[in-house]
Order: C-alpha cells, then sequence, then structure tokens
C-alpha cells in the first residue's frame, strides 16, 4: 500500500503556499495509514542519477517494490510538484534546501509519523537523504538499506 490523496487533500496541496502548509497535508496522508509507515530515501534534487526525473523514476521504483511486499509506504513524490513550485516562488527554498527538509520531512520524523526509513542506493551521493539519515538516527526511527 502507498500513499494516495482524497480529493480534498489534492486541493491543499495545490493550495500550500509553504512547506509547513504542505507538511500538514502529509501529516493528514500519513496519520490514514496503517502504522507502521516506511518512507524511502534516496537522490531527487542532488545526486544518484544525475537528474531530477532520472532520480524520480528510481524512487517511484523503489516506492513500488516496497509497496508490493505490503509495506505501507508514505510517496513524498506525489508532493513533489508543489514543492518545486513554492520553491520557484520562494527564493528562500532555492537559497536554503535545509529549509525544505526542515519545515517539511522533520515534523514527520519528529512525531514519528514514519516509523521506517528506507534508504537507497547511493543515497550518501544526495544532501537531502544524508540528512535524512541522520534524522532517523536522531529520533530513533529502523533504517532499512534497499
Amino acid at each position: 500500500m502507498k500513499t494516495c490523496l482524497t480529493k480534498y487533500e489534492q486541493i491543499l496541496v495545490k493550495k500550500s503556499k509553504n512547506m509547513k502548509e504542505l507538511a500538514k497535508v502529509a501529516m493528514k496522508v500519513i496519520k490514514r495509514m496503517p502504522p507502521p509507515v516506511a518512507m524511502v530515501s534516496g537522490p531527487i534534487s542532488t545526486g544518484g542519477k544525475g537528474s531530477v526525473a532520472a532520480n524520480m523514476r528510481e524512487m517511484r521504483r523503489a516506492i513500488n517494490a516496497l509497496s508490493r511486499k505490503s509495506v505501507k509506504v508514505f510517496d513524498q513524490t506525489i508532493f513533489e510538484p508543489q514543492m518545486k513550485k513554492i520553491a520557484e516562488l520562494n527564493q528562500e527554498y532555492r537559497i536554503n534546501e535545509i529549509k525544505l527538509l526542515e519545515e517539511f520531512y522533520l515534523p514527520l520524523f519528529k512525531k514519528k509519523l514514519v516509523g521506517l526509513v528506507c534508504f537507497m542506493p547511493d543515497w550518501q551521493s544526495s544532501f537531502g537523504a544524508s540528512w535524512e539519515h541522520e534524522q532517523a538516527k536522531k529520533f530513533k526511527l529502523e533504517i532499512k538499506y534497499i
């Protein structure tokens, strides 16, 4: 099972003006999922295959593979288009990548809404995935290397 958005959540995502608003929608989605909820971490904007498109394809493959194994996966890729729009409109997110991570992903980890973080091959090449790895350790979330 992987993340699906209701029509109302789709509207909320499109109306989100910053990462904090987007994170609130993500939290609602995760709370609908039976625990434990997993998240895949790996290169998106930095590292990996060298492009966002190629990295997103790899991430979706990993999410789908875990879902086929009955892992309940929070699919953050469905939030990526709005994240990109928000970043394009707000220079702070373009200048400071950590702001996106702290406003969107940190609440998910801190509140332990995600209990398992599955790291894709080459996760170390990604600034964001490396940050997520540190947070997963800090909040004592289960870590799996795929």
